[in-house]
């Protein structure tokens, strides 16, 4: 990665969840930015990042900055803008020894290790049965962790439409996650982000029936991965497995219980049964970036 930077004086006041749009470097335009993420905004002094400091919309000529820090930007502040390009500053240098490809970005190729997930289990984590009582209702669970990072499912025999099931815990990386979405009616309410350890499950309102709780087969990315155009190859026990479903990481900003996973997520087109292994060859341009920051920040 490199990085290029502009600086200048913000011409007015930019309240929390206003915008400003700068323009870029001299000599540099959108396409040179793309698919950087790791972009941040110095102003007065004080480093803001993207996505959790600040939104970031690459336009045809600016780039709009949207401040997410929660207080106003005071008219006059001076800033400097990085952008993050991909690949280094000023290219690779081609086989004559000489000569500088300014143009051809490096891309490493990584491999996600998804290892070997447990079949889905709709009451891995609670049988059905009653939760009533005074809100929000805690689920007794009988572990609290998963095989592997993945989305957790709860289900209703009841109409439960009107609850909000609240999930927090712990990714990958021991960072501390929230989700929340709508209970289901008569059937499974699926989470779409990637939980791991210190799992809680509570809801809203008393369960109209019985409510289990378990987890499903979108299994969570150990990194970044920008764009499906990326993923160069599915691999299931060493070789090419039958397309599944990738979701790529969640760079909204900023991050709440209802966005999607930061990373990414992948559900295999064979159905994890504790036997098969799965792994993605993933063209990746900041292997080292591990997403947007977890709701909630901390």
């Amino acid at each position: 990665m490199s990085y290029q930077t502009v600086s200048g004086f913000l011409a007015g006041a930019v309240v929390n969840g206003g915008t400003v749009a700068i323009g870029y470097p001299a000599g540099f335009s959108r396409g040179d930015f793309i698919p950087g993420v790791d972009h941040r905004l110095v102003l007065n002094q004080k480093e803001l990042k993207s996505p959790s400091q600040i939104g970031v919309s690459l336009g045809s000529t600016t780039a709009t900055i949207t401040n997410n820090t929660g207080a106003t930007w005071p008219a006059g502040s001076p800033y400097v803008f990085q952008l993050e390009q991909p690949g280094p500053a000023t290219g690779i240098i081609s086989m004559d020894g000489k000569t500088r490809m300014s143009r051809v970005t490096p891309w490493p190729l990584q491999f996600l290790d998804l290892g070997s997930p447990l079949a889905s289990n709709a009451t891995g984590l609670r049988a059905a049965g009653p939760a009533i009582g005074t809100p929000p209702i805690a689920l007794a669970l009988t572990q609290n962790f998963f095989d592997v990072p993945r989305n957790i499912v709860v289900t209703s025999t009841g109409n439960d439409s009107g609850a909000t099931i609240t999930v927090t815990s712990k990714d990958a990386y021991g960072n501390p996650v929230t989700e929340t979405f709508a209970g289901g009616n008569i059937g499974a309410a699926n989470g779409k982000k990637a939980h791991f350890t210190n799992i809680t499950v509570t809801l809203s309102a008393a369960a109209a029936a019985n409510v289990s709780v378990g987890w499903g087969n979108v299994l969570g990315l150990p990194a970044y991965v920008p764009n499906a155009v990326h993923l160069i190859k599915e691999l299931q026990d060493d070789a090419a497995a039958a397309a599944g479903t990738l979701v790529i990481g969640d760079q909204t900003s900023p991050q709440s219980g209802t966005t999607g996973d930061v990373r990414g997520t992948y559900v295999p087109n064979a159905a994890p049964d504790g036997t098969k292994a799965y792994g993605l060859l993933v063209a990746i341009p900041d292997p080292g970036y591990l997403g947007a920051v977890q709701y909630p920040a901390v």
